[in-house]
């Protein structure tokens, strides 16, 4: 072995080293970041902007975001991209958000619908690519919200996507079995009419009545048995 390859060797066993006798604990800043979170989420549903314990929320966040920690830096990022209780500020959000995106795939949503403009409109240049992109990673990662749109874009040929009815009811059923009622519709029709799909009826009404059971009434009286 030359003697790069044995510094090389000599580092990570130092490395290792190191991480075994931390037992792959939090770092003190993780802690301190988490800790600052958890204060800030038992405050949220109690304040609003221009109360002076939301002035405490937003400093707690903001410590937690300013420690690296990915769900804070997340939720800061929203807060400044709407203005709510401080100065607008979209490159900061957008920093944010880029920052915290491989661990968070809220960002990544995010991120997806300022891209493809849903929201946000004129924060960035319009782009599809890195939006449908962004959009199905968080989706893979199992996000309802981002399911349920990229199976709507397949369903229409919305952003640059080619229409495709199998890949709309690929995401919309991912969506549908978390709960998403509007995919659960969606995707009763789908099942219902055939498309590029054998028509199911059966199916269907499984879907159409697992959605209306969500708010404890009927279709017509069509979920009732018999």
């Amino acid at each position: 072995m030359n003697k790069k390859a044995s510094i090389i060797v000599f580092l990570l066993a130092v490395i290792g080293g190191v991480f075994f006798l931390s037992g792959g604990k939090k770092s003190p800043s993780m802690k301190e970041a988490e800790i600052a979170f958890r204060k800030a989420v038992s405050m949220q549903e109690s304040v609003v902007p221009g109360d002076k314990r939301y002035d405490e929320f937003l400093s707690l966040l903001k410590e937690s975001s300013d420690l690296h920690y990915p769900i804070a830096q997340f939720r800061y990022a929203e807060i400044l991209l709407k203005g709510q209780g401080l100065k607008k500020d979209v490159p900061e959000a957008l920093r944010l958000l880029n920052q915290s995106k491989e661990k968070e795939p809220r960002s990544k949503e995010l991120l997806a619908l300022i891209y493809l403009q849903e929201i946000g409109k004129g924060a960035v240049g319009r782009d599809t690519v890195k939006g449908i992109g962004l959009l199905t990673q968080s989706a893979a990662a199992g996000l309802m919200t981002s399911q349920y749109l990229l199976g709507t874009f397949y369903l229409h040929g919305e952003n640059g996507l080619d229409k495709s009815t199998l890949q709309a009811y690929y995401w919309l059923r991912r969506a549908a079995e978390q709960g998403d009622k509007v995919s659960q519709l969606t995707l009763a029709r789908l099942v219902g009419q055939g498309f590029e799909v054998p028509p199911d009826d059966k199916r269907s009404k499984a879907w159409e009545c697992l959605a209306n059971s969500q708010k404890g009434f009927d279709s017509f009286d069509l979920c009732k048995d018999g």
